[in-house]
């Protein structure tokens, strides 16, 4: 018999199928390494003062140094075409089985306008005085997961089971449990349509009595099949307004405004199947449970960056610094899920039963929008370059400290304020580096470059046995490039990026598990990822 639920509108949305988690919020953050197509040949490497339209990231100032390339007075634009492929290197497996893992490759590529800048320098009696604007793209999300495998060890529906402290009964007034009048409250919407509309879990009424546990997974015996697919899409820019003058002589000193703009999908098919039919006793005959998840995102933010860059050594070494805000980020979210089940046949007169929720209007609890704010880290970077006859070496560091980012929601502020105290306990302060070089030779110059961005976890996720769940993922950067001068007014500019890093995704959900009892049980898939950037670039003096 079908009883009546109630669940908060709040928890319709939120339900902790999506929830943002404080890894999600660091992937907003994060950035490529340089802007520009010149800078990018050096895997960003300048903030001493690069004197080129990547210095709108590395450091503002850099721009005051371009007036000794183009001289006094001068306009200048700036832009490019960016061409990515994404490949992914995933190996499902079941930490706690003895069965092998299963390898697949996946990769999702995509051409897009890369970077346009305008810089102008008006003519001075001395110094040097440089503005302009730039649109340039500070990363993609673009990335494709695929995974398949035989799991002896849990099912998706131990995930859809409400923690003892997530559900509450109410017997109503016949005071009769599993009656008409019962109201139900679950934490998670999806245990609600797991157990009030596709039944992919179930209630047993003998272990209510006896004050057990009460619930139990629809996919009761193992093994499953498990397969899904995840598609992540979407792209971060930046739009900048910066200006860079010559406060003394030899000391440039530059500032911007800069406004980050995002969007970003995911998208996610599930399925599990009893392939092997051993689940072939109503009413424990689930053949095939669905889940298919998408999610839209938009981001905007703003920040400051401001520089300095100076001549050491008599001119032979120049050094700069770059202090950048937090960026204060609003964050707005669309959510829409369904849920399907297919049962079996197991006897003549129970007949096949195909459930599905999420599909029609009216089925609202898997759909929503959401909004929140997230205020990254300050980051402090320094920079030093090195001119030897042709060659040129940069090097450069950048500290933040991941503790110090905050998040926050009118809406769920406890769950907000717990992200918070996740980056403030579990999250540390990194160091990442960047280096560059480059050399003339008549007309051409030649780049190359090595960066890495440091992992900003204290630790990996730890299951409830203490097990450790997830890898280091470090991201590694590799970079070539050259400039041909086509002219006294023209450059091409070519650039090569590699970078690649580990990843670990969590089956039943990305962010964290409600079951730690299930944890070890859990599937994983550890992935290698790999973005190869190909930009071409175009540079006009006029």
């Amino acid at each position: 018999m079908k009883t009546r639920y109630f669940m908060s509108a709040f928890l319709a949305f939120l339900g902790f199928v999506q929830a943002q988690s404080t890894q999600d919020l660091i992937r907003y953050a994060q950035r490529r390494n340089a802007v520009g197509v010149v800078a990018s040949g050096m895997s960003g490497a300048g903030v001493a003062g690069i004197a080129n339209r990547g210095a709108f990231l590395a450091n503002p100032a850099g721009l005051g140094w371009m007036k000794q390339t183009h001289g006094n007075g001068f306009s200048f634009v700036d832009f490019s075409l960016n061409v990515n492929k994404n490949v992914s290197d995933n190996q499902y497996q079941v930490k706690t089985s003895t069965l092998n893992g299963l390898n697949t490759t996946s990769n999702l590529n995509n051409t897009t306008i890369g970077n346009f800048a305008y810089l102008r320098s008006p003519k001075t009696a001395q110094g040097s005085l440089v503005y302009g604007f730039a649109f340039s793209p500070m990363g993609d999300y673009n990335r494709r997961l695929d995974f398949s495998g035989r799991n002896d060890k849990s099912s998706f529906t131990d995930y859809l089971l409400p923690g003892n402290s997530e559900y509450n009964i109410n017997r109503g007034q016949d005071n009769i449990v599993n009656t008409q009048d019962d109201i139900f409250t679950f934490r998670n919407p999806l245990s609600l349509v797991a157990y009030d509309h596709v039944y992919a879990m179930l209630f047993n009424r003998t272990d209510y009595d006896a004050g057990a546990y009460p619930f139990r997974a629809g996919m009761r015996d193992l093994p499953v099949q498990q397969e899904g697919t995840i598609i992540e899409k979407g792209n971060s820019n930046e739009l900048s307004a910066a200006l860079s003058w010559e406060a003394a002589q030899n000391v440039m000193v530059g500032l911007s405004v800069n406004f980050p703009l995002a969007s970003y999908s995911n998208s996610r098919r599930f399925a599990e199947i009893d392939t092997l039919n051993v689940n072939n006793t109503y009413p424990y005959n689930l053949h095939r449970l669905e889940l298919r998840e998408d999610l839209q995102t938009s981001i905007g933010g703003i920040n400051v960056r401001g520089g300095v860059s100076t001549y050491l050594l008599d001119g032979k070494v120049k050094v700069g610094a770059t202090l950048e805000s937090p960026t204060w980020y609003s964050i707005s979210e669309d959510y829409d899920a369904q849920m399907k089940t297919v049962f079996d046949r197991v006897a003549s007169n129970i007949p096949i039963e195909v459930n599905t929720y999420g599909d029609a209007g009216n089925e609202d609890l898997l759909r929503g929008n959401f909004a929140s704010k997230f205020k990254s880290p300050w980051r402090f970077s320094a920079g030093a370059q090195a001119k030897l006859r042709q060659i040129t070496l940069l090097a450069d560091v950048e500290y933040m400290d991941w503790a110090l980012a905050t998040a926050s929601s009118e809406v769920e502020v406890d769950y907000y304020n717990a992200i918070t105290e996740n980056f403030a306990t579990n999250y540390k302060s990194i160091l990442n580096t960047r280096f560059g070089a480059s050399i003339d030779v008549g007309k051409l110059t030649l780049r190359g470059g090595l960066a890495v961005q440091k992992d900003p976890r204290k630790v990996l996720t730890q299951t409830n046995q203490n097990q450790t769940v997830g890898q280091s993922n470090d991201k590694a950067e590799i970079s070539t490039g050259l400039s041909y001068k086509i002219s006294n007014k023209m450059n091409l500019d070519i650039a090569l990026v590699t970078q690649s890093y580990k990843e670990t995704y969590l089956v039943y959900s990305d962010n964290f598990t409600p079951n730690p009892t299930f944890y070890a049980n859990d599937p994983i898939v550890n992935r290698t990822l790999t973005n190869n950037q190909v930009m071409v670039g175009l540079g006009v003096k006029f």
